[in-house]
């Protein structure tokens, strides 16, 4: 499972199994289980797996297979390969096997960021059978390159100074993850101090107006289309809430389709212009502005259609709107109830909107528009860094187990 490689002079490769006890998991009978914390963490799989240490969701009052803090649990039934570190004494089920380190051969954290550098290979060991998995016999054999084996006190303070480098590289590593969403999140809060300071919140200056959503519409508000979508291409696309962001935008990888009879369709069709909010649940009040000419797309029937006077009003103006802090008062303040969360058509429609003139209103969208095109350039120059720096701890684990990281 370990490719080939060159190690330096007293560097040995050697199996898991000679320098680790592995404990396959194994299933207790379900009686067992609760959620009131009454026993051990019950960790079942990939599922409850964070970034490092995994997060009980299940304890178990019986448990059957155990590992101890400090164990490195392995995925090893579908998907294969997730590497966490056990922070507590817990139950293992039968999709996880523990690795407990030998602990005058081999430091447990030198062993988890092997098997984190891993992961990859191990997935793909588990496939090509019916059942995704790999066996006891395959985590025995998996090859970890050593320093100096048998010299153990010398192995194991090459491995801590391994391990220590390794811990400062992931934590600078993880400071720059923080610092980088933190500059997308100021993104975002740009672009809501520009639209804050280019629609007024309180008093209107002169030219500007208020009124009700409705009145500002050239059709009423309409409910969407009910029907069961598939991923087959049947039909048009079906939009539905789930589809949609808060900012605004469609996730196009999943995207349904939807077959219904002409009329209904030529009824439900979204048209250029058309601005469609969710009406219920915690995403209500989310909209969503269609812009496109040849998109054949229907709503669903938690969403409502509304359709601007453009006269009045320009529906990418009112999209702007709808991300504003000021609208998001109004639909947590006045529309939204203290159950389930949801607004209907004679609530939204009953939203007042501020808005200037037509020319104000173009003038407002050309100075909205050239600030996210700027910010979205910065933003696409940052993916080439994003995806070398996602690239960087590959790197750096490599030169860890070619012995390349200490000298």
């Amino acid at each position: 499972m370990h490719t080939q490689i060159r190690l330096p002079e007293g560097w040995e490769v050697r199996k898991l199994g000679d320098m680790a006890k592995i404990i396959m998991g194994q299933s207790p009978p379900s009686k067992t289980y609760n959620s009131e914390g009454k026993g051990l963490p019950f960790f079942q799989g990939k599922a409850e797996f964070g970034d490092m240490h995994p997060t009980p969701k299940k304890w178990c009052s019986e448990p059957k297979k155990v590992a101890n803090k400090n164990d490195i649990l392995i995925s090893v039934r579908a998907p294969v390969g997730p590497v966490n570190l056990s922070d507590s004494k817990c139950c293992i089920g039968r999709g996880l096997c523990a690795i407990r380190t030998k602990l005058n051969k081999l430091n447990y954290n030198y062993l988890y960021n092997f098997l984190k550098s891993q992961e990859d290979i191990l997935s793909k060991r588990g496939q090509g059978s019916t059942f995704t998995a790999i066996s006891k016999k395959d985590v025995f054999e998996i090859k970890i390159p050593i320093p100096f084996p048998n010299d153990p006190p010398k192995s194991l303070e090459k491995q801590q100074k391994i391990v220590a480098r390794l811990d400062a590289f992931f934590e600078h590593y993880n400071e720059l993850k923080k610092e980088k969403q933190k500059a997308k999140e100021k993104y975002e809060q740009i672009i809501q101090s520009a639209i804050a300071s280019l629609i007024p919140q309180k008093e209107l200056p002169e030219g500007w107006k208020k009124d009700l959503l409705v009145i500002l519409c050239s059709k009423k508000p309409q409910y969407g289309y009910t029907a069961t979508c598939v991923k087959e291409r049947v039909g048009p696309i079906y939009l539905r809430i789930t589809d949609i962001d808060f900012k605004g935008n469609v996730d196009w990888n999943n995207i349904k389709f939807v077959d219904l009879p002409k009329e209904e369709h030529a009824k439900f069709k979204l048209e250029k212009g058309d601005i469609v909010i969710a009406r219920t649940g915690a995403t209500a009040g989310k909209a969503y502005l269609f812009d496109e000419e040849n998109r054949d797309m229907i709503f669903a029937s938690y969403l409502i259609r509304f359709r601007c006077n453009h006269g009045l009003l320009l529906p990418e103006y009112l999209f702007i709107y709808m991300q504003s802090s000021l609208y998001w008062h109004h639909i947590s303040k006045e529309l939204l109830g203290t159950g389930q969360p949801n607004v209907n058509a004679k609530k939204l429609g009953n939203l007042e909107v501020v808005y200037p003139n037509i020319e104000t209103q173009k003038e407002i969208l050309n100075r909205i528009g050239t600030l996210k095109s700027n910010i979205g350039i910065i933003t696409e120059q940052q993916k080439n860094i994003d995806f070398q720096l996602e690239q960087l701890p590959k790197a750096v684990l490599s030169k860890a187990f070619k012995g390349e990281l200490v000298s």
